[in-house]
Protein backbone atom coordinates (compact mmCIF):
# COMPACT_ATOMS: atom_id res chain seq x y z
CA UNK A 1 0.00 0.00 0.00
CA UNK A 2 3.34 2.08 0.04
CA UNK A 3 2.78 3.06 -3.67
CA UNK A 4 -0.98 3.76 -3.57
CA UNK A 5 -0.13 6.18 -0.72
CA UNK A 6 2.69 8.21 -2.98
CA UNK A 7 0.23 7.78 -5.58
CA UNK A 8 -2.16 9.52 -3.54
CA UNK A 9 -0.63 12.63 -2.55
CA UNK A 10 1.16 12.95 -6.25
CA UNK A 11 -2.77 13.97 -6.65
CA UNK A 12 -3.15 15.93 -4.15
CA UNK A 13 -5.46 13.65 -1.69
CA UNK A 14 -5.15 12.18 1.91
CA UNK A 15 -4.21 8.69 2.77
CA UNK A 16 -5.78 6.64 5.31
CA UNK A 17 -4.13 3.34 6.41
CA UNK A 18 -6.61 0.41 8.17
CA UNK A 19 -4.68 -2.45 9.18
CA UNK A 20 -6.51 -5.85 10.04
CA UNK A 21 -5.22 -8.25 12.39
CA UNK A 22 -7.19 -11.17 11.82
CA UNK A 23 -8.31 -13.68 8.43
CA UNK A 24 -12.22 -12.95 9.48
CA UNK A 25 -14.88 -11.12 8.09
CA UNK A 26 -15.70 -9.34 11.23
CA UNK A 27 -12.32 -7.44 11.39
CA UNK A 28 -12.54 -6.75 7.29
CA UNK A 29 -15.86 -5.12 8.19
CA UNK A 30 -14.73 -2.92 11.07
CA UNK A 31 -12.17 -1.76 9.29
CA UNK A 32 -14.20 -1.36 6.43
CA UNK A 33 -17.11 0.38 8.70
CA UNK A 34 -14.32 3.07 10.50
CA UNK A 35 -13.07 4.12 6.87
CA UNK A 36 -16.69 5.36 5.70
CA UNK A 37 -17.08 6.73 9.35
CA UNK A 38 -14.57 9.47 8.46
CA UNK A 39 -16.49 10.07 4.46
CA UNK A 40 -13.71 8.67 2.49
CA UNK A 41 -14.60 9.06 -1.16
CA UNK A 42 -13.35 5.59 -1.58
CA UNK A 43 -11.24 2.20 -0.65
CA UNK A 44 -8.75 -0.01 -1.55
CA UNK A 45 -8.84 -3.25 -0.39
CA UNK A 46 -5.86 -5.84 -0.06
CA UNK A 47 -6.56 -8.86 0.84
CA UNK A 48 -3.60 -11.65 0.57
CA UNK A 49 -6.28 -14.73 1.80
CA UNK A 50 -9.01 -16.11 0.17
CA UNK A 51 -12.35 -14.65 2.13
CA UNK A 52 -16.00 -13.99 0.82
CA UNK A 53 -16.33 -10.65 1.52
CA UNK A 54 -20.30 -10.58 -0.38
CA UNK A 55 -21.55 -8.88 2.96
CA UNK A 56 -19.43 -5.79 2.11
CA UNK A 57 -21.36 -5.50 -1.22
CA UNK A 58 -24.29 -3.65 1.06
CA UNK A 59 -21.95 -1.74 3.62
CA UNK A 60 -20.09 0.03 0.67
CA UNK A 61 -23.15 0.96 -1.52
CA UNK A 62 -22.22 4.19 -1.48
CA UNK A 63 -18.21 4.27 -1.40
CA UNK A 64 -16.26 3.03 -4.50
CA UNK A 65 -14.64 -0.67 -3.31
CA UNK A 66 -11.15 -1.31 -5.06
CA UNK A 67 -9.88 -4.81 -5.10
CA UNK A 68 -6.27 -4.55 -4.75
CA UNK A 69 -4.61 -8.59 -6.05
CA UNK A 70 -7.66 -9.42 -4.28
CA UNK A 71 -10.73 -11.61 -4.75
CA UNK A 72 -13.77 -10.71 -2.62
CA UNK A 73 -15.96 -12.89 -4.18
CA UNK A 74 -18.31 -10.30 -6.17
CA UNK A 75 -17.69 -8.38 -9.05
CA UNK A 76 -15.92 -5.10 -7.91
CA UNK A 77 -14.08 -2.67 -10.28
CA UNK A 78 -10.14 -4.72 -9.62
CA UNK A 79 -6.38 -4.13 -10.19
CA UNK A 80 -5.13 -7.62 -10.24
CA UNK A 81 -1.25 -9.15 -10.91
CA UNK A 82 -1.17 -12.17 -13.35
CA UNK A 83 -0.01 -14.47 -10.41
CA UNK A 84 -0.68 -17.37 -12.72
CA UNK A 85 0.85 -15.95 -15.34
CA UNK A 86 4.34 -15.51 -14.00
CA UNK A 87 4.41 -18.68 -12.49
CA UNK A 88 3.78 -20.34 -15.66
CA UNK A 89 6.67 -17.68 -16.76
CA UNK A 90 9.06 -19.13 -14.65
CA UNK A 91 7.94 -22.74 -15.42
CA UNK A 92 8.38 -21.89 -19.29
CA UNK A 93 11.38 -20.70 -18.82
CA UNK A 94 13.26 -23.55 -17.05
CA UNK A 95 11.31 -25.68 -19.61
CA UNK A 96 13.21 -23.79 -22.87
CA UNK A 97 16.63 -24.55 -20.51
CA UNK A 98 15.21 -28.62 -21.11
CA UNK A 99 14.73 -29.53 -17.64
CA UNK A 100 11.40 -31.82 -17.34
CA UNK A 101 11.34 -32.55 -14.06
CA UNK A 102 10.66 -29.22 -12.15
CA UNK A 103 9.34 -29.48 -8.87
CA UNK A 104 7.56 -26.75 -6.64
CA UNK A 105 7.85 -24.94 -3.21
CA UNK A 106 4.55 -23.82 -2.82
CA UNK A 107 4.00 -20.88 -0.52
CA UNK A 108 0.98 -21.11 2.12
CA UNK A 109 -2.39 -22.26 0.82
CA UNK A 110 -5.26 -20.06 2.36
CA UNK A 111 -3.45 -17.24 0.22
CA UNK A 112 -4.66 -16.10 -2.93
CA UNK A 113 -1.24 -15.51 -4.64
CA UNK A 114 0.48 -19.06 -3.40
CA UNK A 115 -2.72 -20.84 -5.08
CA UNK A 116 -2.48 -19.35 -8.24
CA UNK A 117 1.11 -19.43 -8.70
CA UNK A 118 0.64 -23.10 -7.96
CA UNK A 119 -1.93 -23.60 -10.64
CA UNK A 120 0.35 -22.04 -13.28
CA UNK A 121 3.08 -23.98 -12.25
CA UNK A 122 0.71 -27.07 -12.99
CA UNK A 123 -0.45 -25.82 -16.33
CA UNK A 124 2.58 -24.99 -17.65
CA UNK A 125 3.55 -28.60 -16.99
CA UNK A 126 0.01 -29.90 -17.92
CA UNK A 127 0.43 -28.07 -21.27
CA UNK A 128 3.77 -29.50 -22.08
CA UNK A 129 2.27 -32.87 -21.14
CA UNK A 130 4.96 -33.72 -18.52
CA UNK A 131 4.07 -34.98 -14.84
CA UNK A 132 3.93 -33.03 -12.16
CA UNK A 133 7.26 -32.41 -9.60
CA UNK A 134 7.18 -33.37 -6.44
CA UNK A 135 5.74 -30.30 -3.94
CA UNK A 136 6.89 -29.27 -0.49
CA UNK A 137 4.99 -26.37 1.47
CA UNK A 138 6.22 -23.26 3.03
CA UNK A 139 5.14 -20.26 5.00
CA UNK A 140 7.00 -17.33 2.26
CA UNK A 141 10.01 -16.77 4.95
CA UNK A 142 13.40 -18.18 4.50
CA UNK A 143 13.64 -20.17 6.97
CA UNK A 144 10.50 -22.25 5.26
CA UNK A 145 12.30 -22.42 2.12
CA UNK A 146 15.30 -23.95 3.83
CA UNK A 147 12.61 -26.45 5.33
CA UNK A 148 11.22 -27.49 2.22
CA UNK A 149 14.55 -27.86 0.17
CA UNK A 150 15.77 -29.72 2.60
CA UNK A 151 12.48 -31.69 2.31
CA UNK A 152 13.05 -32.24 -0.99
CA UNK A 153 16.49 -33.40 -0.52
CA UNK A 154 15.79 -35.88 1.69
CA UNK A 155 12.56 -37.21 0.21
CA UNK A 156 12.42 -36.81 -3.76
CA UNK A 157 16.48 -36.24 -4.58
CA UNK A 158 16.29 -37.52 -8.42
CA UNK A 159 13.02 -36.91 -9.00
CA UNK A 160 13.47 -33.02 -10.24
CA UNK A 161 16.37 -31.11 -12.10
CA UNK A 162 14.53 -27.59 -11.43
CA UNK A 163 12.20 -25.95 -8.68
CA UNK A 164 9.97 -23.20 -9.11
CA UNK A 165 9.72 -21.05 -5.89
CA UNK A 166 6.62 -19.82 -4.33
CA UNK A 167 8.88 -16.12 -3.57
CA UNK A 168 12.38 -14.76 -3.43
CA UNK A 169 12.53 -15.21 0.65
CA UNK A 170 11.62 -18.93 0.16
CA UNK A 171 14.28 -18.88 -2.74
CA UNK A 172 16.86 -17.58 -0.32
CA UNK A 173 16.45 -20.71 2.45
CA UNK A 174 16.21 -23.17 -0.92
CA UNK A 175 19.85 -21.79 -1.76
CA UNK A 176 21.06 -22.32 1.65
CA UNK A 177 19.82 -26.01 1.60
CA UNK A 178 21.11 -27.17 -1.27
CA UNK A 179 25.08 -25.45 -0.67
CA UNK A 180 24.72 -27.36 2.57
CA UNK A 181 23.99 -30.44 1.09
CA UNK A 182 27.46 -29.82 -1.49
CA UNK A 183 24.50 -29.02 -4.24
CA UNK A 184 25.41 -26.08 -6.87
CA UNK A 185 23.29 -24.32 -8.03
CA UNK A 186 22.87 -23.90 -11.22
CA UNK A 187 25.30 -26.77 -12.09
CA UNK A 188 23.21 -29.32 -10.09
CA UNK A 189 19.44 -27.94 -9.41
CA UNK A 190 18.24 -24.52 -11.48
CA UNK A 191 15.75 -22.02 -9.33
CA UNK A 192 13.42 -19.21 -10.24
CA UNK A 193 11.63 -17.50 -7.26
CA UNK A 194 8.62 -15.14 -7.77
CA UNK A 195 8.90 -11.07 -6.41
CA UNK A 196 12.57 -9.60 -7.44
CA UNK A 197 13.08 -8.07 -4.51
CA UNK A 198 15.71 -5.60 -4.32
CA UNK A 199 18.05 -8.74 -2.66
CA UNK A 200 17.26 -10.76 -5.47
CA UNK A 201 20.48 -10.00 -8.03
CA UNK A 202 23.04 -10.24 -4.44
CA UNK A 203 21.31 -13.60 -3.94
CA UNK A 204 24.84 -16.17 -4.22
CA UNK A 205 23.97 -17.16 -7.14
CA UNK A 206 22.15 -13.89 -8.29
CA UNK A 207 18.29 -15.12 -8.77
CA UNK A 208 16.37 -15.42 -11.64
CA UNK A 209 12.79 -14.32 -10.60
CA UNK A 210 9.80 -13.13 -11.90
CA UNK A 211 8.64 -9.21 -11.14
CA UNK A 212 6.16 -7.85 -9.52
CA UNK A 213 5.46 -4.04 -10.79
CA UNK A 214 4.15 -2.89 -7.16
CA UNK A 215 4.80 0.92 -8.34
CA UNK A 216 2.40 0.15 -11.33
CA UNK A 217 -0.48 -2.15 -8.85
CA UNK A 218 -0.31 1.76 -6.70
CA UNK A 219 -0.79 3.67 -9.41
CA UNK A 220 -3.25 1.91 -11.14
CA UNK A 221 -5.63 1.27 -8.26
CA UNK A 222 -5.53 4.94 -7.39
CA UNK A 223 -6.59 5.91 -10.64
CA UNK A 224 -9.22 3.33 -11.13
CA UNK A 225 -10.58 4.71 -7.58
CA UNK A 226 -10.63 8.19 -8.99
CA UNK A 227 -12.14 6.25 -12.04
CA UNK A 228 -14.98 5.19 -10.12
CA UNK A 229 -15.36 8.59 -8.16
CA UNK A 230 -16.31 10.38 -11.72
CA UNK A 231 -19.73 9.34 -12.56
CA UNK A 232 -18.71 10.52 -16.36
CA UNK A 233 -16.14 7.85 -16.16
CA UNK A 234 -16.94 4.70 -18.71
CA UNK A 235 -13.12 3.06 -18.89
CA UNK A 236 -13.05 -0.76 -17.53
CA UNK A 237 -13.44 -0.98 -14.11
CA UNK A 238 -10.65 -3.86 -14.39
CA UNK A 239 -7.26 -3.95 -14.84
CA UNK A 240 -4.35 -6.49 -15.05
CA UNK A 241 -0.90 -6.32 -14.41
CA UNK A 242 1.46 -8.55 -16.09
CA UNK A 243 4.96 -10.00 -14.53
CA UNK A 244 7.38 -10.96 -16.40
CA UNK A 245 11.43 -12.56 -15.86
CA UNK A 246 14.16 -11.21 -14.57
CA UNK A 247 16.96 -13.54 -16.07
CA UNK A 248 19.87 -13.90 -13.58
CA UNK A 249 22.41 -16.91 -12.74
CA UNK A 250 20.23 -19.06 -10.76
CA UNK A 251 19.02 -20.99 -13.43
CA UNK A 252 20.27 -23.01 -16.66
CA UNK A 253 20.47 -26.38 -18.71
CA UNK A 254 20.33 -29.02 -16.95
CA UNK A 255 23.89 -30.48 -15.43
Amino acid sequence: MVHSEQASKELGLSFMFSGIVEHSTQYIRRAVNELCAHQVCGILIHLPWEVDLRELHDVCRNVPLIAVDSDFGFECPSVFINQELGSREATRHLLRLGHRKIAHLRGPVPWRAAKLRSIGWKKELKAARLPLGPVVDGDWTAESGFEAARKLISDHWGKFTAVVVANDQMALGAIRAFEENSIRIPQNISLVGFDDIPEAGFFRPPLSTIKQDFAALGRLSVQCLMEQVDPTCTTSPTRTIQPYLIERESAAKPG
